[in-house]
Formats: structure tokens, C-alpha cells, sequence
């Protein structure tokens, strides 16, 4: 992506427990967002932040898209990958869950809890 968009894409990631598994289109389709609907910063850059964080009775993926937000030219609640993912978690975890996605300072951010109880 870089060569053709000449924008530097970087990662993070914090507190990632590689044997916990959810469906992997979930973090693609999140991160295919945030490329699409942001724009870089001044130096040329997008940043995106995966976090992890675990407790007796949830867990919860937090990802940040550090960037700059595009103006937005008409107010919706989402599109076809907030539907994408929606369905994805109600496939795997039935109603156990909470999807939230909100414009923040620094970009996006975007929180998917997991209900364990």
C-alpha cells in the first residue's frame, strides 16, 4: 500500500494473547475502514493500534485508527462493515457481545467486547 498510496502504515499492538481467538475479518474489516474513511497525518502517516484486555467476565479488543478523520458529507451509523462485523460476532458469540466504533481526537476507535459469563 505504500508504494501505490505513498502513505507509511504503521502497527501496535498491546497485551496481545495469541491463544485467544476471534474471527479474523473482524480486525480486517476494522482496519479496511479505517484506511478508507481517514487520511494521513502531516508526516505522511496512518497508525493502527490493536489492545487486548482481559476480565473475569469479558474480554475486550480495543483498535485505534490514529489518523485524520474525513469530513463527513452526510450522518450515518454505519455501513456494510459495521453490518459485516455485527453479524460475524452474533455468529460466533449469539448475544454475548458490544460493538461500539466512535470518532475520537486522534482518529477512530473502534471496541468489540466478548462476554465470557
Amino acid at each position: 500500500m505504500r508504494f501505490r498510496k505513498e502513505i507509511d502504515y504503521k502497527w501496535e499492538e498491546d497485551n496481545i494473547d495469541e491463544d485467544e481467538f476471534i474471527p479474523p475479518a473482524l480486525i480486517h474489516t476494522i482496519l479496511e475502514n479505517g484506511i478508507t474513511h481517514s487520511s494521513p497525518i502531516a508526516d505522511g502517516s496512518m497508525k493502527f493500534k490493536l489492545s487486548f484486555f482481559a476480565a473475569a467476565d469479558y474480554k475486550q479488543y480495543t483498535f485505534e485508527t490514529l489518523a485524520k478523520n474525513r469530513v463527513k458529507t452526510k450522518s450515518r451509523e454505519g455501513g456494510n462493515g459495521f453490518i459485516y462485523i455485527k453479524a460475524r460476532l452474533t455468529e460466533s458469540y449469539g448475544e454475548n457481545w458490544e460493538f461500539a466504533s466512535k470518532e475520537s481526537t486522534q482518529g477512530w476507535i473502534t471496541t468489540i467486547k466478548i462476554y465470557t459469563k
